[in-house]
């Protein structure tokens, strides 16, 4: 997707007059420069990933079959855990916290593309969820029906989790942990200490898979863009003055 957006300015930007060429270039450079962001931390991600893994599955090993103290060893692995954990949370929420970013800047460039609708912004991709048919309706938008359906599983996936989980958590009860699957691909869970019945316990989804949603939505947008020219604002500015 990194190549296809870099590829995608280098073409797409001289079909516009030359000062909205320049800012189309900026303007998805920016969505292009968080999907950069994304792939950075996953290799971060992943690291610290089989590090917490390896050192949790060593502990774990360590203690089946033994009784009595625990050795220097032991006392060892089990102290790189917690430091470990907060490498492996850091790189984790980064990447809901980027990610959202990234979304929003799509949701933006859309709206500078095709021009503002009175009443329904796309300042947000939570915006774009909320008033994309009728933002289409009012420009004459022609977009497949996953591009809606692709946009409302990301933002409960990622914009929903990022703010709940992440930038407006609210819960001081909340315990934080990680599960692995096969491949040590990590998740962080979250729940709490002395649960209420209006406690809920919650689980990240597997960073790949998101990239891999977002990469799709991101595909999407290109897509309609290229179908939907003839309707940018962009094609609708003023001549240069001589």
């Amino acid at each position: 997707m990194i190549d296809r957006l870099e590829a995608f300015i280098i073409t797409e930007r001289d079909r516009y007059p030359t000062r909205e060429n320049n800012i189309f270039a900026i303007a998805l450079s920016d969505v292009l420069a968080y999907r950069q962001f994304l792939g950075l931390i996953q290799a971060r991600l992943l690291a610290a990933s089989a590090a917490y893994a390896n050192a949790s599955t060593a502990f774990s090993d360590s203690v089946r079959g033994h009784s009595g103290e625990m050795t220097a060893v032991q006392m060892q692995l089990i102290g790189r855990l917690p430091v470990l954990g907060v490498a492996l949370r850091l790189e984790i929420e980064s990447f809901y916290l980027f990610a959202k970013i990234l979304l929003d800047e799509a949701a933006r460039f859309l709206e500078y593309y095709f021009g503002q609708v009175r009443g329904t912004p796309l300042d947000s991709h939570d915006d774009l969820v909320k008033g994309w048919a009728e933002f289409c309706r009012q420009h004459g938008i022609d977009a497949a029906p996953e591009f809606d359906e692709g946009a409302g599983s990301l933002k409960k996936d990622i914009a929903d989790f990022r703010d709940y989980q992440i930038a407006h958590h609210k819960n001081p009860r909340t315990l934080r942990h990680f599960t692995f699957d096969a491949t040590g691909v990590s998740r962080m869970g979250l729940s709490a200490i002395y649960p209420t019945e209006n406690d809920r316990q919650v689980e990240s989804k597997a960073t790949h898979d998101l990239l891999t949603a977002i990469d799709s939505h991101l595909e999407n947008v290109l897509s309609i863009i290229q179908a939907n020219r003839q309707r940018s604002r962009l094609l609708r500015a003023p001549p240069a003055r001589l």
